[in-house]
């Protein structure tokens, strides 16, 4: 998780995607922006604006990060607080929380800069909100419980 883009951001691809469409946006808008189309073709490059955003909120809120951050972090959880866990296991959940406090969820930057910033910005600017986080207090019992094999 430390090598390339990864150790800039926890999701490039999903950052990549969504600047795949937002550039693909861009482009198509080029043309209306010379009054090079008529004005219903302007009207629906305009409205393609749904496309990039609509692609920012699947993976945002539907089927990428929420799909991805919370399973990873308990299943790292649980591996490092299973009984007869390795030291490798042992450090996971620790070495993944201080991956978590120094690597934006998904604008990649650089951790140097990332680790230092305020949690609200964190969370309301680059959205690193809450509904993604595992939270070892409460869900963390749970997960142990749900991994243990039944009898």
């Amino acid at each position: 998780m430390q090598k390339g883009s990864w150790r800039w951001s926890r999701h490039p691809p999903y950052f990549g995607e969504i600047m795949c469409w937002w550039g693909i946006w861009t482009l198509s808008l080029s043309p209306t922006l010379k009054h090079g189309v008529s004005s219903g073709a302007q009207k629906a490059q305009y409205a393609a604006i749904v496309s990039p955003l609509l692609t920012m909120v699947i993976l945002i809120f539907g089927s990428g990060i929420p799909t991805a951050e919370k399973p990873q972090a308990k299943r790292i959880y649980v591996l490092s607080h299973k009984e007869g866990a390795s030291g490798d296991e042992l450090s996971g959940w620790p070495a993944y929380k201080e991956y978590l406090r120094s690597t934006s969820i998904l604008i990649p930057i650089p951790p140097a800069i990332y680790r230092p910033l305020p949690l609200f910005i964190k969370r309301w600017v680059l959205l690193d909100l809450p509904i993604f986080h595992f939270d070892e207090k409460t869900e963390g019992p749970k997960a142990l419980e749900e991994s243990r094999p039944r009898e």
